[in-house]
């Protein structure tokens, strides 16, 4: 029961901070998120005087971090709950605008859990995607929400994505101005769970103008108080809550009127009643929310876009030119050439399937080079070169690959590979990749160094594998994969079966993969990939390739 009422004071801190504002000191543990990305330049919004700016028409995606922390004391002991998400967004301004303000429509393209995070088990997070909400955003930057795409699922994901009302920063009536203060009052109505009032006062003043990322912009800082107050039923039980909290942040609109995001911190005291029982229960809750601009991708809406062949593959099973995308080691484990084309496709199995990714390549007895085209969304195309050189000796085998970016960006990476044999009755391979050396940006995206440690057992001989591995950065463990493959040899045309399940670090599952492969040397095969529910198929994706191995070594 206790638990019960810790999520439903979550659902009130969603409803409650869903303003992203930059916090002055970010609490212990709170994921600093990088700088607004600049997408493509929208048609510049009139502003009098040169120096009035008013949210206007654009066409803009965004990411939206919540990270949560929750702490009630019950029954003399100290329970927590910790809740990390990211939101991505396609947000649309279209002009003219009425007497209501502009038409804008936000539409929820993923919703994707940070690990560990503890996410109701009613909800599936991928019925989410395509989910819509319509409405008008007034000219002092309040989103009047008047329909949703679907009211049931809006309903249901209002636990984890609040509405979008104070999305967008509160402007002056007559538009933004360097050195404008203001103070906003407003009491609001809500659904969280329970019916809840919130009463806020926010300070604001635009304080300054800055470059972000090239573009001109007003920073405006916000702080601010507020009261709670809600009384419904969970579970059956009568539930009351009351409490006031704080808030600070900042955002930033551009000199052309878009919305380029900002972060903000949130704290707050809480005390649920619980009537029936005659107790009180103290509930402190701390919070953090950041959006940014962002470049979509992959299907994803991530900003960069890995190699199709990293989700169904295994840093210690795989020899041929896809060892360049996946461990540059394995291209040195055999003195064969092999090539290989592949195209990736998102929702298969919907109207709206969409080719994704493009990528072919070589290997010659280690001498590697691959090329991957990247179809984004809003026409833009992204463009990944990679190099690669690796040779082996007595079952040690190191590589090391180079990726040239390119595609409204400009970075260089480089990974660097092992893998070790142990050759015998069952044979055993461990290795691993560190990935993204030098960290280079991409589309505006750090990309993290990375280390992958794994490894292959063949309890059956060469036909059959087990592998795992792992992901693991400078300061946390990511992810696990665990897989079965099985490559037959006998028959005009040898079948190939493969499966692996994704898992973040508590081992609860994230993604699978399962595959089908038909010929020996020149094979074709097909790959869908699912999420952690099997709720539907993400992507599927075909390949080709062709291994040549010499019959006798040059003297």
């Amino acid at each position: 029961m206790s638990l019960r009422f810790l999520l439903s004071v979550i659902t009130i801190g969603t409803v409650i901070a869903c303003a992203p504002r930059r916090p002055a000191s970010p609490p212990p543990g709170v994921v600093t998120l990088p700088a607004p990305i600049p997408p493509a330049p929208t048609a510049p919004v009139t502003h009098g005087g040169g120096d009035v700016l008013r949210i206007g028409p654009s066409a803009l995606r965004y990411v939206v971090h919540q990270q949560i922390h929750v702490e009630q004391q019950f029954q003399g002991q100290t329970q927590t709950i910790d809740r990390g998400i990211r939101l991505f967004l396609s947000a649309t301004i279209v002009g003219p605008a009425d007497s209501a303000g502009y038409p804008l429509t936000i539409t929820l393209d993923s919703i994707r859990p940070d690990s560990g995070s503890m996410i109701p088990p009613t909800l599936n997070l991928t019925s989410a995607r395509g989910l819509r909400y319509t409405g008008h955003l007034t000219p002092t930057g309040e989103f009047k929400q008047t329909a949703a795409s679907d009211s049931g699922l809006a309903q249901t994901f209002a636990q984890i994505v609040g509405t979008f009302r104070n999305f967008y920063p509160r402007m002056p009536p007559g538009g933004l101005t360097l050195g404008a203060e203001w103070t906003d009052t407003s009491s609001t109505n809500d659904r969280a769970g329970i019916e809840v009032n919130v009463k806020a006062i926010a300070h604001s003043r635009a304080t300054t103008w800055e470059e972000r990322n090239g573009t001109r912009c007003l920073r405006v800082d916000v702080s601010s108080t507020y009261s709670v107050v809600g009384s419904g039923e969970q579970g059956g039980q009568p539930l009351e809550v009351s409490g006031t909290g704080t808030r600070s942040g900042v955002q930033f609109v551009a000199v052309d009127g878009r919305y380029l995001g900002g972060e903000a911190h949130d704290s707050s005291a809480m005390v649920v009643g619980l009537p029936v029982q005659g107790m009180t229960v103290p509930v402190r809750r701390v919070a953090a929310v950041a959006a940014f601009l962002a470049l979509p991708a992959l299907g994803a809406a991530q900003e960069v876009a890995a190699n199709r062949a990293t989700a169904y593959l295994h840093p210690t099973d795989v020899r041929d030119a896809r060892a360049l995308w996946v461990n540059p080691a394995g291209l040195g484990l055999l003195r064969d050439a092999s090539v290989y084309a592949e195209l990736a496709v998102q929702d298969p199995a919907t109207g709206g399937a969409r080719l994704r990714q493009l990528s072919a390549g070589f290997n010659s007895r280690g001498l590697a080079f691959a090329y991957q085209r990247d179809v984004f969304d809003g026409g833009r195309r992204g463009h990944t070169y990679r190099l690669g050189l690796a040779g082996s000796s007595k079952g040690l085998a190191a590589g090391a690959a180079m990726a040239l970016y390119r595609g409204a960006t400009k970075g260089t990476g480089w990974d660097f590979g092992v893998s070790y044999a142990i050759e015998g009755r069952a044979a055993l391979t461990v290795g691993g990749v560190i990935a993204n050396i030098g960290q280079p940006v991409v589309r505006g995206l750090e990309q993290r160094l990375t280390f992958i440690p794994g490894a292959t057992w063949r309890p059956l001989g060469p036909a059959a594998a087990v592998s795992l591995h792992a992901r693991i950065t400078p300061d946390s463990l990511v992810s696990y994969a665990f897989g079965l493959s099985w490559q037959g040899t006998g028959g005009r045309f040898p079948i190939g079966v493969l499966a692996r399940v994704d898992t973040d670090r508590g081992l609860r599952r994230g993604a699978f993969a399962l595959g089908i492969s038909v010929g020996g040397p020149d094979r074709v095969g097909l790959v869908v990939s699912t999420p952690g529910d099997v709720s539907g198929v993400d992507y599927a994706s075909l390949y080709g390739l062709s291994t040549r191995v010499p019959g006798a070594r040059r003297r």
